[in-house]
């Protein structure tokens, strides 16, 4: 009797262990709706801030008040698309033209 009670103790402990390990990697591997994955992208840029990416939002609602909260995430979701595509575009050029220089000044 005594070597059963050891066995379900074990046995219910494996079994609590192997959920806290592997219990949290199952659920984060859900897909992520559209809308999810564009509210995520603008708190990202924001720098993980609730409330500045929040504070967008409103501000996007509030000076055209006859947007949805949707429509407001779409639309400071494409904003924040341009702002850092034009961000990787200029440090693209800047690169280059540290390379133009440094390739001219040894050719001298």
């Amino acid at each position: 009797m005594e070597h059963l009670f050891i066995g379900t103790g074990a046995g219910l402990f494996g079994a609590a262990f192997l959920w806290l390990r592997y219990g949290r990697k199952l659920r984060a591997d859900e897909p992520v709706s559209v809308f999810q994955h564009k509210i995520n992208f603008i708190r990202d840029i924001c720098d993980g801030n609730l409330k500045k990416a929040n504070a967008l939002l409103t501000e996007k609602m509030t000076l055209d008040t006859s947007l949805s909260y949707e429509q407001a995430v779409d639309q400071v979701y494409a904003d924040m698309l341009e702002l850092t595509s034009e961000e990787r575009a200029a440090v693209l050029r800047h690169g280059e033209r540290r390379k133009k220089k440094r390739t001219s000044g040894s050719q001298q």
